[in-house]
Parts: C-alpha cells; sequence; structure tokens
C-alpha cells in the first residue's frame, strides 16, 4: 500500500491541449501512439490489456473526423508524460485517425 505522500497518490496534471500542439509534438517526436523510446516500448509491449485492440474501420474514421470537424465532444487523450516525451496511453485510435486526416490519408467532404 503506497504511504499518503506517495508519487503514487499524486493527483495527476490535468490540461487542455490543442490539436496544433498535439500535432507539434508529433513532428518533433515527443508524442507517440504507444511507445517512445526504448523503456515505454517495454512497457507498452508488456501492457497490451491499455489497448482495445479494436481497429477503426472506414466509417468510423469518417464519424469522427466529421464530429471534430463540427466541434462535437470525441473524448479525452491520456499522455503519460516521460522524459523526453509523451506517450498515448488512451485514445489511441483516436489520435491515429487525427494523424492519418492531417496526412491527406481520410478524405474528408462537409456533408
Amino acid at each position: 500500500m503506497p504511504k499518503p505522500n506517495s508519487p503514487a497518490l499524486r493527483m495527476p496534471n490535468v490540461e487542455a491541449v490543442r490539436l496544433e500542439m498535439l500535432m507539434e509534438w508529433m513532428r518533433e517526436k515527443k508524442l507517440v501512439s504507444g511507445r517512445v523510446g526504448s523503456k515505454a516500448d517495454e512497457a507498452c509491449r508488456e501492457r497490451s490489456f491499455m489497448s482495445s485492440g479494436i481497429e477503426w474501420g472506414e466509417a468510423e474514421e469518417k464519424a469522427f473526423i466529421q464530429a471534430l470537424v463540427q466541434h462535437k465532444p470525441v473524448g479525452a487523450l491520456t499522455l503519460v508524460d516521460l522524459a523526453g516525451g509523451y506517450v498515448c496511453i488512451d485514445g489511441r485510435s483516436r489520435l491515429k485517425c487525427i494523424t492519418r486526416f492531417l496526412n491527406g490519408e481520410i478524405p474528408y467532404a462537409d456533408p
């Protein structure tokens, strides 16, 4: 059982981050979906339960992008701050979809 002032019991740092900042972190390799550096890579492989294992199809990706464009709530990403970068441990499908959209891999037409 952790002691009352243990780092394990500290409140998490919760803050809103704009999409532009997430993309900048990704370009700079400071944010990755699932791994950054060898220690995080090992941790992610050991904790495969963190991923739902469900791959989004084209319909889910388009619906997600449409929700983003229409400013609808799409859920949060959970990032772990590691020395030198961030690892996305919840919201990887959303992050992957955003990245694919910005790279032109998911077409979007205004409905």
